[in-house]
């Protein structure tokens, strides 16, 4: 997936569940119905899905590009930083198994469920990313985003109805993140 059409799924969303936005910040708007409520809750879990599935995309691709890079240039580092951290992770000295670091790190990203920053850990380091080195902005908003995704996907509706986020500040939080992600792409993209 590329941030395009990042942008054209969370754009989809939006016109599917959000209420209409031009009203979302009128003061004489009545509160939402539970319906409504509902589907804004659906768009912070599903923008959320993709969101990190984006950011999966972005890191599987690297890894293929990388393999495939490899071959035909010895200083490569994605591939022996990933290899590393494979033995590391293993307890044994760190060989330089090309498949079996790849599966190993193909687990992770299909065990990964979110976007705060000890998923974004575990997705970046085996491959020589810390995320003290990011857009910490973006760092911020993923955790943060996060968060608020968790409470809708993991408490009853009926407990989380009155937290229920102003649609037009959600999506243009989504917008926000994904703006921020245009540079992250750029940083994988750039890794060697």
């Amino acid at each position: 997936m590329d941030i395009e059409t990042l942008s054209k799924e969370c754009e989809i969303l939006k016109n599917a569940l959000l209420p209409n936005l031009a009203n979302a910040n009128d003061p004489a708007r009545p509160d939402y119905n539970e319906d409504e409520k509902k589907k804004i809750a659906a768009f912070c879990v599903m923008s959320h899905a993709e969101l990190e599935f984006f950011v999966e995309s972005l890191l599987r691709k690297k890894i293929e590009e990388s393999i495939t890079a490899i071959q035909n240039t010895p200083s490569d580092k994605v591939i022996p930083n990933l290899c590393f951290s494979f033995g590391k992770e293993k307890r044994k000295p760190s060989p330089f198994d090309i498949n079996q670091a790849k599966e190993w790190y193909l687990k992770i990203i299909a065990d990964n469920h979110g976007i705060k920053v000890s998923n974004l850990n575990s997705l970046l380091e085996p491959i020589g990313i810390h995320v003290n080195t990011l857009d910490q902005n973006l760092v911020s908003e993923l955790n943060s985003f996060g968060a608020d995704r968790g409470k809708f996907a993991h408490n009853s509706f009926t407990k989380v109805v009155r937290e229920i986020p102003n649609p037009n500040d959600l999506y243009e939080r989504v917008k926000r993140i994904i703006t921020l992600l245009k540079v992250f792409e750029q940083t994988v993209g750039a890794l060697k």
